[in-house]
């Protein structure tokens, strides 16, 4: 197919695509980590692509379906590779604005397409309601957050954040126009939610997606609905 008559969708397909076939070979995380370390900043600098992609969003297309979100408001789901090995997921930052303080369940390799990208790591502190060292998995009420890194990404750089308590993390936009981030993700951990953090109280809670949110809300109704349980 030519270049001139590619779609939005088939151009990024041909990225994902590519990516699919040349991770085959590849035996662990670290490896496919590095991998997108050096792939991602390819697609971040094709202003060509990424200018098709705004335009279509902005159009309301069929791809992508701005519809369909994950944990964030401000996210926008681009590709799922097959076997589930890895996502591509787009997100903007309005001027000045950061995310919540949360976690992930896979590991990602992120970069931002123009502007910058601000991102600050945290290491969990304390010990969760069962005993266990919240860096371990527990989800800490309360435990104790640690800024314990911040970087500034140019267009075309990127940065990983860890799966879990190693990861958690805020991204956002320090400058004053919006900006786009791209987000390549490892294959998920069997978890249905992410932690987010209150910087305050250092709560954690669980964010589930939408969908699942809409699920768990209709179940509590339903039990409300039939009344209190017979003595």
């Amino acid at each position: 197919m030519a270049g001139s008559t590619q779609t939005t969708h088939d151009r990024l397909l041909d990225y994902c695509s590519g990516w699919s076939s040349d991770i085959g070979d590849l035996s662990d995380e670290n490896a496919h980590i590095a991998y997108f370390r050096q792939e991602l900043p390819r697609l971040l600098l094709d202003l060509p692509l990424v200018r098709s992609l705004l335009s279509d969003i902005r159009a309301g297309a069929a791809y992508p379906d701005i519809r369909k979100t994950g944990f964030f408001e401000n996210e926008i789901l681009l590709y799922i590779d097959d076997r589930r090995r890895f996502s591509l997921r787009l997100y903007f930052h309005a001027g000045g604005e950061y995310t919540v303080i949360h976690d992930h369940n896979a590991w990602g390799v992120s970069g931002v397409t123009s502007g910058r990208l601000g991102v600050v790591w945290y290491r969990l502190e304390g010990k969760g309601p069962e005993g266990r060292d919240a860096a371990e998995g527990g989800a800490p009420d309360p435990a104790r957050l640690v800024r314990i890194d911040r970087r500034i990404l140019s267009a075309g750089e990127v940065t990983v954040t860890r799966p879990l308590a190693p990861g958690i993390h805020q991204t956002g936009n320090p400058d004053a126009l919006p900006n786009m981030m791209l987000t390549v993700y490892g294959r998920p951990a069997r978890r249905l939610y992410i932690h987010e953090y209150d910087p305050v109280t250092f709560r954690a809670f669980r964010r589930y997606p939408p969908r699942i949110r809409k699920q768990r809300f209709a179940s509590e109704v339903m039990k409300a609905l039939d009344g209190p349980p017979e003595p």
